[in-house]
């Protein structure tokens, strides 16, 4: 174990380029009923706040039950039109699993 964390510093200190810069970046924001933080070491400043959201809204628009047009909201409540997206399938699919597994 102490091989791995000498390594490790090792490796942090002289491993990378001492002229290299490397900068902080954080996106922030709401989704699924709750706050989200996601912080990246990059070589330059990226905006990845445009790209998480837009993740975030195709999720939602299939599967939050906060939002009252999302698919997941229509179908409990009883409309039977909606075409789901492969999101949707991929989650259903892998809660049955998880509900047949476990015996509920």
């Amino acid at each position: 174990m102490k091989k791995i964390v000498v390594l490790s510093i090792y490796i942090l200190l002289f491993g990378c380029d001492s002229n290299e810069r490397w900068v902080k970046n954080q996106a922030v924001g709401e989704a699924l009923g709750t706050t989200y933080g996601v912080t990246f070491i990059a070589k330059e400043k990226i905006d990845a706040q445009q790209k998480i959201d837009s993740v975030f809204r195709v999720i939602n628009a299939s599967l939050s039950t906060y939002i009252p047009d999302s698919d997941i909201s229509k179908i409990n409540g009883g409309d039977s039109t909606i075409v789901v997206d492969k999101s949707f399938r991929d989650v259903y699919l892998q809660s049955q699993r998880v509900y047949e597994e476990t015996m509920g």
